[in-house]
């Protein structure tokens, strides 16, 4: 939960207006620039905190969001688990397109995208804010609460005023989460907006940059176009364009060209209204960045543009760079303001700053504090402009980028910000010079002996192939998952960087060889170890117990990372630490060995158990590089044979990993191209070349993506000249700005946005004046104030807010005139003091103030008295008022305290009074409690206590009563049980303690007994099994033998018992199947008499019996071969097996028997086949006769087509098509019927058109559509779905033909009357829970 509160922190989403949604974020600047940092819709404007504008949509859709999560609820727990939400999301049906992303995605909860998990825990954790407990969003069983979303009085009745607000919000926050994850997640299929052009990174005009859309735009059917990889070419002299019309043509001036060769610097190619700025977070300065280039491991910490946009760990370094550019833009203002009051005097108004968005990309050239090609960081800053100020706005934006790249930003945060992470600002812009560092240079420049050729100014050969490999070949998007894992990567690159320094200071200690000491002969010698062997080259039993351990740790020592290292004073801390090695490498000895051994040597073995670990985590790597490259050899065989070159091994590794993952590329490549042969033809042609294929499969990509973008965006310029209705057309237009279809593209939304912010400033105007009524109308107005409507807008705007003003000091009088009653009617009043309302206010509000403190003196003097008659104080409340005159208060505090003393007085006389009844009635002293209060009124006290005496006397009595009783219990109870002792020693014994005596003896009573009816119990059970097993003796006899040993006894019998089981079951068993042979024989033989009386005669000569009749059956079987072979000839002539019978029994003759029994077998299989084709046909029928009710029921049916099964299928099949086509004709009739009462826009034949074969969908929309209507025409707020209430037959009819068709889908176990009968009323949950079941079973399928 940290994790997602974090995100939620950076994206809570809240609705701020009822004319647009906005979605809030936290890039919250402290102390920023008066330049105002403001984004949304552009009716709200906040300078609090930087906002994103969620897309519209309409109350019908967010009301059918929340009725569909309502209605997923399947289980009925009042929320949506994760599972609920999923079916939610999937039910959604409009638009189509949300749909189809959810059928193709997400089959589950945990596949969805991570925004959608994120949204639904930040909607459920607001169950604590609506009175649900601050647990209610941890643990397995969360839910999204339905609390505040139901449309429920009752429920809403039970919230707090507070718990209201915030259930309100909740709704609101429900419908603008599902939109922004929409906007963000679902593709829109089919964009009908231009696409962005990415602009370049670096100013040079050679280099490919990365595209960075990092400004995507709100239209949500706008998508980001694809890397563009081209390199301009400087044009040699600028070519002015003939002088344009004075039309409102789009089309401007040739830009002058740029770049090396030329005299103006490239400008960053953002929009008019905004620029990049290059900088650093990273300084390299200090480490050895050619490594970059080679393992990209040597890299310190730094932060990266994700980062940086959530403020990671506080870096702060966007706050910085927004603080110092509004800093730097005031200092420009000053300029620029003086040159703008030279001229038109007009002072200038800067627009409101977009969010400022951050990405990735690779430095360019000729920056002073970064080599080129590594990692750097580019801010994009972006003003909204109106067109009044736009050129001024340019203006600043052109002083800002030439102030940037000259380094003043740099200058300005670093002055202001002295701890900022920035390195560096800029291109080239200053910051840290890295070309300061001592250790490394970096070699990417052309070699010096060979200068470039002037007319052929650019990189080299060598500085474009790693352009291509760091910038090309590594999209955006990569640099988007980099960032996403850059975590898990920092850790092993941390690692590896505290390494190498480490092996630097190991290779400054191997110069002075030092010796280690120890038990085993060791010596360090040019950073490796070296074990002492015998005679034999076998490592001595020392050096087999330990010498592992202390050769790494030999080497291991100085490569040791920080966090590894152990404080020497801090015993305790170093046996922890080796006991958690000793775990993690499972060493050969325990950790309490190891330290024994190396006692006073602590810090050595734990660099040994150190180095120890990293070696088995290089074995881990190999291990998974092995399986994840499918190398030829296992890890164990090539660790055996790359021993103590392990680093080299993994280098092999990485190396075929890397061509792996360049095969797989470069299919992925031509897959997206096509390019006219197979990936296996191009690898095997460019052999050798893979990195030369891949930059022309991506060059093919991006010309590919560059003719779908121009087709594109020719197709906007067309649409927009058709709506603004230039004199010029589409294709004149587009012909002029040949190659500059952005620039045109980017003029011609201008004049759109223009227009429309006229049309906008006129119909404000019409409006405003139909209120006002100023004294002229709209038009002439309009007239007037030509080329100036915003000000008119707001000089009438003014206007209304006075009238408003006035309107509401009005009401005010009045009601104080209602209240005051000062003599005068309101209007009268307003007539007297026009234009001075404000003081008239005053003078009523001190009336009322007065005749509010009369009144309340009025009622003080009523409370007085009440309290005076309630309390009598001695005084009448005249008196009193006269006394306390101005002062009622005291008075009426000091009787309110005089009242309570006098109610507690009597409480405690009650409670006294209470106390003694309570005790007359225990002691019964002879006289009523009345009598006793009358006689001791006032001493209260001395009769409880005279009473309380009096019942302690009695209780002794009675305890002296109950000891007596005590005591012949005792005595009855030693008679019982005869414990030993008599009942007088016993008492004696136990004096003052009969209780425990009486207990004692009571369970040894109880035991006793409970053993008397144990041995009764044990001896009815001997009884019983000597019955069954007969053992040779009787019961008494066996019970005499066993006295005391009785359960030996019972179980000696039982044993006996199961055996003679056991073996009468056997017996039978044995018999049973004697019976069965003799039933056998005689069914073969037929000897005369039944099987039954032959085992009467034979009864224990059943083996005899046997043996006779096996005797008679050979006689027989001469006999039965040929009633075998004709049973075989009639199983031929009906099964048809393919052969003759003489050819059957002619191969199995001697095994007839065997011929027979498969021929049945076959003749049973053609039987089985015949039934189940018969029962399929009347399976068939009966779902027939289902649908189509003939008049008959299906056994009638199948009575009479008994045999002709197939006729009776065509004839129902008929009546169902033509019963189908008068359904089809009924819908069409309510169709139109529905299309009558709503007016949807559509006729009925077009809407049918449409829906041909979803007609029951289309009546549910028109029904619903019908519903709004009417409930809209009523005057109804909420939004609700139900079935007519007047009981429409049509409606109902759809209704159930649609349940009637899901439950054939389905199968839900119930028929669809059931269903409907036990759903009355509630038809349209039916249907939902129908069609989740469909399609929980199609996605099962």
């Amino acid at each position: 939960m940290t994790n997602i509160g974090r995100a939620l922190l950076a994206s809570s989403i809240a609705a701020t207006s009822t004319s647009a949604h906005v979605f809030r974020a936290t890039q919250e600047i402290e102390g920023a620039s008066p330049l105002t940092i403001v984004s949304g819709s552009k009716n709200i404007r906040q300078s609090d905190d930087p906002t994103i504008t969620v897309p519209e949509y309409s109350s019908d859709q967010c009301g059918d969001w929340l009725n569909g999560v309502l209605a997923a609820d399947s289980d009925g727990s009042g929320g949506l688990s994760e599972d609920e939400f999923l079916d939610f999301l999937q039910d959604i049906e409009d638009p189509p397109y949300i749909t189809e992303f959810f059928d193709k995605q997400s089959d589950s909860y945990l596949a969805l995208p991570w925004l959608f998990k994120l949204a639904y825990k930040s909607l459920a954790c607001r169950c604590a804010a609506l009175g649900l407990g601050d647990g209610c969003c941890t643990g397995e069983n969360v839910e999204l609460s339905f609390v505040g979303l139901r449309d429920d009085p009752e429920e809403r009745q039970a919230l707090t005023p507070a718990q209201q607000a915030i259930a309100a919000e909740y709704r609101a926050d429900m419908c603008n989460s599902v939109a922004a994850v929409f906007e963000e997640v679902v593709p829109v299929p089919v964009p009908t907006a231009s696409p962005v052009t990415p602009a370049p990174v670096t100013p040079a005009p050679v280099t490919p940059a990365p595209v960075d859309q990092t400004d995507p735009p709100t239209d949500p059917l706008v998508t980001p176009a694809p890397v563009v990889d081209e390199t301009p070419e400087p044009t040699p002299e600028p070519t002015p364009e003939p002088t344009p019309e004075p039309t409102p043509n789009p089309v401007e001036p040739e830009p002058a060209p740029c770049g090396p060769g030329t005299e103006n610097p490239c400008p960053s190619e953002t929009s008019d209204s905004g620029l990049e700025v290059i900088g650093s977070v990273l300084d390299y300065s200090t480490f050895d960045y050619s490594e970059i280039f080679t393992r990209r491991l040597a890299i310190p910490e730094y932060y990266n543009a994700q980062e940086i946009m959530t403020n990671e760990d506080e870096n702060d370094i966007l706050s910085h760079a927004i603080k110092g550019f509004g800093l730097l833009a005031n200092e420009l203002m000053v300029t620029l303001r003086t040159r703008s009051l030279r001229g038109d005097r007009r002072d200038l108004q800067v627009a409101e700053l977009k969010p400022v968005q951050v990405s990735d990309i690779a430095c360019p050239d000729g920056l002073p504090y970064a080599p080129p090609q590594t990692f750097c960081i580019k801010f994009v800053f972006e003003f909204r402009t109106d067109p009044e100020s736009e050129s001024l706005t340019r203006s600043l934006i052109i002083e800002l980028e030439d102030s940037i790249n000259e380094g003043m930003l740099y200058d300005v945060i670093k002055t202001n910000y002295p701890e900022t992470f920035i390195k560096g600002m800029g291109s080239p812009g200053k910051g840290v010079d890295y070309r300061n560092n001592n250790i490394a240079a970096l070699e990417v420049q052309p070699n010096s002996s060979d200068p470039p050729d002037e007319e052929d100014e650019g990189l080299s050969a060598t500085s474009l192939i790693i352009i291509i490999i760091c910038v090309v070949c590594i999209p955006i998007a990569g640099l988007a998952i980099y960032s996403r894992h850059k975590k898990n990567e920092d850790r092993e690159r941390m690692f590896r960087l505290a390494a190498y320094n480490a092996k630097k200071d190991l290779e400054a200690a191997n110069q002075a060889a030092v010796e280690l000491p120890g038990d085993d002969e060791q010596s360090v010698l040019s950073g490796s170890f070296v074990d002492v062997h015998d005679d034999n080259d076998k490592p001595t039993s020392r050096s087999a117990a330990g010498s592992s351990l202390a050769a790494m740790g030999a080497a291991g020592a100085a490569a040791t990372m920080p966090r590894s290292a152990v404080p020497t004073d801090d015993k305790a801390e170093i046996r922890r630490s080796v006991k958690q090695l000793v775990d993690e490498t499972k060493a050969p000895k325990s950790a309490d060995q190891l330290l024994a051994t190396y006692s006073g040597r602590e810090e050595e073995l734990v660099s040994h158990l150190n180095n120890m670990k990293a070696k088995q985590s290089k074995g881990n790597e190999i291990r998974s590089l092995v399986e994840k490259t499918n190398a030829p050899k296992g890890a164990d065989e090539l660790m055996a044979a790359y021993a103590g070159r392990e680093d080299e091994l993994l280098s092999h590794l990485k190396k075929m990993e890397a061509k792996q993952d360049q095969k797989a590329e470069i299919v992925s490549l031509v897959a997206a191209t096509s390019p006219g042969k197979s990936a296996e033809e191009l690898l095997a042609a460019y052999a050798g070349r893979e990195e030369e294929l891949i930059k022309n499969l991506k060059k093919m990509q991006a010309s590919q993506m560059r003719a779908s973008q121009l087709d594109l965006k020719k197709e906007s310029i067309r649409n927009l000249v058709d709506e603004i209705a230039l004199p010029k057309s589409a294709d004149v237009l587009l012909s002029t700005y040949e190659g500059r279809e952005d620039a045109l593209l980017n003029n011609l939304t201008k004049m759109k946005s223009t227009q429309e912010l006229k049309s906008s400033q006129r119909a404000s105007v019409r409006s405003l004046v139909d209120e006002m009524k100023p004294g002229k109308s709209a038009e002439e107005l309009l007239a007037t104030y030509e080329g100036r409507e915003g000000e008119l807008v707001r000089n009438l705007e003014k206007m209304k807010s006075k009238q408003e003003l006035k309107s509401s000091k009005q009401a005010s009088v009045r009601t104080l005139v209602d209240d005051t009653n000062p003599g005068k009617s309101a209007e009268e009043l307003l007539a007297l003091y026009d234009g001075r309302e404000d003081e008239l206010i005053k003078n009523l509000e001190k009336m009322k103030s007065k005749q509010e403190r009369e009144s309340l003196k009025v009622e003080k003097h009523q409370s007085v008295r009440q309290l005076v008659d309630e309390t009598n104080p001695g005084k009448t409340a005249e008196e009193l008022l006269t006394l306390y005159d101005g002062k009622e208060d005291d008075l009426i505090k000091n009787l309110t305290k005089m009242k309570a003393k006098q109610e507690k007085t009597a409480e405690l006389k009650a409670i006294k009074q209470q106390s003694v009844r309570a005790l007359v009635d225990e002691n019964n002293p002879g006289k009523s409690a009345e009598e006793l209060l009358a006689m001791y009124d006032g001493k209260e006290d001395a009769l409880i206590k005279n009473l309380e005496k009096m019942k302690a006397k009695q209780e002794n009595k009675q305890k002296d009563t109950l000891k007596s009783s005590k005591q012949e219990s005792v005595r009855a109870l030693v008679d019982g049980v005869n414990p030993g002792k008599s009942a007088e020693e016993l008492l004696t014994m136990y004096e003052g303690k009969e209780d425990d005596l009486i207990k004692n003896l009571t369970k040894m009573k109880m035991k006793q007994e409970k053993t008397a009816e144990l041995k009764a119990s044990q001896r009815e059970s001997v009884r019983a099994l000597v019955d069954e097993t007969n053992p040779g003796k009787s019961a008494d006899e066996l019970l005499a033998m066993y006295d005391g040993k009785e359960d030996d006894l019972i179980k000696n019998l039982t044993k006996m018992k199961a055996k003679q089981e056991k073996a009468a079951v056997k017996e039978a068993e044995l018999k049973a199947a004697k019976r069965e042979r003799v039933s056998a024989l005689v069914d073969e033989t037929m000897p005369g008499k039944s099987a039954e009386d032959l085992l009467a005669m034979y009864d224990g000569k059943e083996d005899q019996l046997i043996k006779n009749l096996e005797k008679m059956n050979s006689k027989k079987l001469v006999k039965d071969k040929a009633n075998k072979q004709q049973s075989v000839r009639q199983l031929v002539d009906e099964t048809n097996p393919g052969k003759s019978a003489e050819e059957l029994l002619a191969m199995y003759d001697g095994k007839e028997d065997d011929l027979i029994k498969n021929l049945t077998k076959m003749k049973d299989k053609q039987t089985d086949k015949e039934d189940e084709a018969k029962a399929a046909k009347r399976a068939s029928i009966t779902a027939l006769v289902a649908e189509t009710s003939p008049g008959k029921s299906a056994e009638e049916l199948l009575a009479a087509y008994d045999g002709r099964e197939d006729e009776l299928i065509k004839n129902l099949t008929k009546m169902k098509t033509k019963q189908g086509a008068k359904i089809k004709k009924q819908k069409h009739a309510e169709i139109t019927s529905l299309v009558e009462v709503t007016s949807p826009g559509k006729t009925a034949e077009e809407l049918i058109a449409a829906y041909d074969g979803k007609e029951d969908e289309l009546i549910k929309n028109l029904t619903k559509m019908k519903s709004k209507q009417e409930l809209k025409a009523s005057g109804k707020k909420s939004v609700t779905i139900a079935t007519d209430a007047t009981g429409n037959d049509s409606d109902k009819d759809a209704t159930r033909r649609m349940v009637v068709a899901l439950v054939a889908e389905t199968n839900p176990g119930k028929s669809a009357d059931d269903l409907l009968k036990a759903y009355e009323g509630r038809e349209e949950d039916l249907v939902t829970h129908l069609k989740k079941l469909k399609k929980s079973k199609r996605n099962v399928a």
